[in-house]
């Protein structure tokens, strides 16, 4: 499955785009569409490699090599990306989602490893187009403006 399904999977398979007011598909799945938004942007933002690098800097190294490497990945928790993002990344992306602080990293940790799985295809970083690309897609199922 490459990045662009498992996006989809997060966002429900509808392609349809929400009504002004309704949930945006995949909110029923428990990843709101908005988090993913926001976190591909978080990535952008900062670039991946920044963001791994971050991750394995917190004694994350080993969850962090299995999302890149070929094989299964490794789960992590909330409390392990709570404890590795700053309190104010985690803020940003609350808000920028309307998730609740206090649920950012759970959800997180049901997405982040499958989005750099996706976007180190063959143990390789991926910074940029791949990104972008994935950014926009998100928004164009949310009806929001490309980057």
């Amino acid at each position: 499955m490459d990045l662009f399904e498992t996006i989809k999977g997060y966002l429900g398979n509808s392609g349809a785009t929400p009504a002004e007011g309704e949930a945006a598909p995949g909110a029923a799945a428990g990843v709101p569409a908005a988090l993913i938004t926001a976190v591909l942007s978080m990535l952008k933002e900062h670039g991946l490699s920044n963001i791994i690098g971050m991750l394995k800097s917190k004694g994350l190294g080993n969850l962090v090599q299995s999302w890149i490497g070929s094989g299964p990945n490794d789960p992590v928790s909330g409390e392990e990306l709570a404890s590795a993002f700053d309190p104010g990344q985690v803020e940003k992306l609350s808000e920028e989602s309307g998730v609740p602080a206090s649920q950012v990293p759970s959800t997180l940790a049901q997405i982040l490893p499958s989005l750099i799985d996706k976007l180190t295809p063959n143990g390789m970083l991926e910074e940029g187009s791949t990104l972008d690309q994935a950014l926009d897609f998100v928004k164009a199922r949310l009806g929001m403006p490309s980057s």
